[in-house]
């Protein structure tokens, strides 16, 4: 939901729910939004979802535009950061 609704909803003008926003999380709502949705995705991608059922899920467009934004903010793909953390998993000592 973009901050535009949340202002409506609110009663706020956008920019004053921005600013807002921005004093009370240090964050500016897109950066909020973007590591919002990071931290949902990874445990949907972790535990096997697929990346477009992830995206779609999580309210983007299309699978490019989710791992673009994925891409840009932990520097590798969703299925290339799914590999290395299954492989360092299994590499991991034996559990009890």
């Amino acid at each position: 939901m973009p901050s535009k609704k949340w202002a409506r909803q609110l009663h706020r003008s956008q920019r004053t729910f921005n600013r807002l926003f921005r004093q009370q999380t240090g964050l500016s709502f897109a950066v909020w939004r973007q590591q919002a949705c990071l931290m949902a995705a990874l445990p949907r991608l972790l535990s096997g979802s697929s990346v477009t059922r992830a995206a779609l899920e999580l309210g983007y467009d299309s699978p490019g535009a989710f791992s673009s934004m994925f891409r840009k903010v932990l520097g590798r793909s969703p299925t290339a950061f799914v590999r290395a953390a299954t492989r360092q998993e299994e590499e991991l000592p034996g559990r009890c």
